[in-house]
């Protein structure tokens, strides 16, 4: 069976900017400093091409099943543009609030009244709220 090789385009983001080329069709290129692609439409210069969004459910369902994370995932995560990837996903910056939520200690189950609101536990979980 013949091996095929498939190679990107690839260059750093000072030199792709500094040449601006126009990428054909869907045509990929990478930014070997950054790991970041981007794809062409035959008529974009390469300043004005939006970068590649990234699929995280794959990338996320990779690690959920115990895959090693590659370089370019481990590149995601210390990327410096970290509040790009953090948007991207949802999550959002640890603050004092966050760290005070992971030190809360769960309550007794049973009704708890606070300020004339009944909330009752079971488990953990609030059951109800009254």
């Amino acid at each position: 069976m013949a091996t095929v090789r498939f190679q990107l385009r690839r260059d750093t983001a000072a030199n792709w900017t500094s040449v601006n080329p126009v990428l054909g069709p869907g045509e990929p290129a990478l930014e070997t400093d950054t790991l970041l692609v981007k794809y062409g439409d035959g008529s974009t210069g390469w300043n004005d091409l939006p970068y590649a969004a990234l699929n995280l459910p794959s990338i996320l369902a990779a690690y959920a099943a115990g895959d090693v994370p590659s370089d370019f995932t481990l590149s995601i995560v210390d990327s410096p543009s970290e509040t790009q990837w953090r948007n991207a996903i949802g999550a959002q910056e640890a603050s004092a609030n966050l760290d005070a939520i992971s030190a809360a200690v769960p309550i007794a189950d049973g009704p708890h009244t606070i300020g004339g609101i009944t909330i009752t536990t079971a488990g953990g979980i609030i059951t109800a709220i009254s």
